[in-house]
């Protein structure tokens, strides 16, 4: 399956309204836990593009790894299947990858427009998917 940006960022955004929280990295897959999806920040991405959706009775959401021609990658690989890499903020597209490489904490979200961005975190008293703002400096 392939997503226009908007398609991808919809998913993305239902994500956010939905009872999720943060499972660290070692769970390379999406998973209801029974009362909530758990997800680290780039799982939900992959996990999208391995298409993901919000079955609660199939294995990981309906997600397949490694399928759609999409293979499994850290927060900073991800980098590496994007275009025109960037650090200029000021010109930010729809679908966006976002990365944070070479943190004590790599990661990752995606750009929803107008100063969104979509990421799981625990930051900011947050514990699973959540809707951030960002500005053209990057913050």
């Amino acid at each position: 399956m392939i997503y226009t940006s908007d398609e991808f960022t919809k998913i993305l955004k239902h994500i956010a309204e939905l009872p999720t929280t943060y499972y660290s990295g070692g769970n390379l897959w999406s998973k209801w836990n029974g009362k909530s999806w758990n997800f680290d920040c780039v799982v939900s991405v992959k996990s999208v593009l391995w298409g993901w959706h919000e079955d609660k009775k199939a294995a990981h959401g309906g997600a397949k790894y490694k399928s759609n021609g999409v293979p499994d990658f850290t927060c900073d690989d991800g980098l590496k299947y994007c275009t025109n890499v960037s650090t200029d903020f000021t010109k930010l597209s729809v679908g966006e990858y976002l990365c944070m490489k070479d943190t004590e904490y790599d990661h990752v979200g995606v750009y929803l427009g107008d100063g969104k961005v979509f990421e799981v975190t625990t930051a900011w008293g947050v514990d699973g998917a959540t809707i951030s703002n960002i500005d053209t400096n990057g913050n």
